[in-house]
C-alpha cells in the first residue's frame, strides 16, 4: 500500500492490531484500495455473504421453546376432582428458585406472595374467560416464602351456587411435610353478567 504523499495524503501509525484495522478502514474510506484478504489472513476471520436484496432475512438464533402445563397456566397444576364434593382442586409448588419473580415482592426481608397472585389463582381455578369475574377476595394470612424452601399450594374451587358463584379457598404448607394446611385466602367468583 504505497501512496505518494500529496496534499490529500492520509497517514496512520499502528501500535496494535485494533489500531491497524482502524487505520486500514480510514485509508479505505479515503479511496485507497486495501487488500482485505491479506489484512485478515492471520486473524482467522473470513468474508460472510450479505443478503442479495434488502428484505432477505435469515434468522441465526434459536426459537424459544415454551413449556406449558396441561392447564395452560404456569402456576396451576392439573385439576383434580375434590374428594369433599363436586369442586375442583389444583395443587402446585411455589418457590423463589423456580419462580424468581416472586422475590420482587419483598416486605422487609421476607418474600410475601402478592394478593394479585391469589386473585389470579382464584380466577383461573373457576374459569378464565370473559364470563367469569372475581366478586370477592379476602386475605386471611399472608403467604411468606423462604428462599431455601418450597411451598405447596392448593386452590380448591367449590361447587357453583344457584347464581353461578363459586367459592375458592387457597391453602398452603411447606412442601414435603405433613404439617397442617393453613388457609391463606378465600374468594368468590361469579358470572360477569356480560356475554363473552
Amino acid at each position: 500500500m504505497e501512496e505518494s504523499a500529496g496534499p490529500d495524503a492520509v497517514f496512520a501509525r499502528c501500535a496494535d492490531p485494533g489500531t491497524a484495522f482502524e487505520a486500514l478502514a480510514a485509508l479505505h474510506v479515503h479511496g485507497v484500495e486495501v487488500d482485505w484478504r491479506a489484512a485478515y489472513a492471520d486473524s482467522g476471520a473470513g468474508r460472510r455473504p450479505l443478503p442479495t436484496y434488502p428484505f432477505q432475512r435469515q434468522r441465526y438464533w434459536l426459537n424459544a421453546v415454551r413449556h406449558r402445563r396441561p392447564t395452560g397456566h404456569p402456576l396451576m397444576g392439573q385439576p383434580q376432582p375434590d374428594a369433599d364434593g363436586p369442586g375442583i382442586r389444583h395443587t402446585t409448588v411455589l418457590s423463589t428458585a423456580h419462580h424468581p419473580w416472586l422475590a420482587d415482592h419483598t416486605i422487609g426481608d421476607r418474600v410475601v406472595v402478592p394478593a394479585a397472585l391469589f386473585a389470579e389463582l382464584a380466577f383461573r381455578a373457576t374459569g378464565s374467560d370473559a364470563s367469569v369475574r372475581l366478586a370477592e377476595l379476602a386475605i386471611h394470612e399472608p403467604l411468606v416464602l423462604s428462599s431455601a424452601d418450597r411451598t405447596q399450594v392448593q386452590v380448591v374451587a367449590g361447587a357453583p351456587d344457584e347464581a353461578g358463584g363459586r367459592p375458592v379457598t387457597v391453602w398452603a404448607r411447606p412442601a414435603d411435610t405433613t404439617e397442617p394446611w393453613k388457609r391463606h385466602a378465600t374468594a368468590t367468583t361469579g358470572p360477569s353478567g356480560r356475554r363473552p
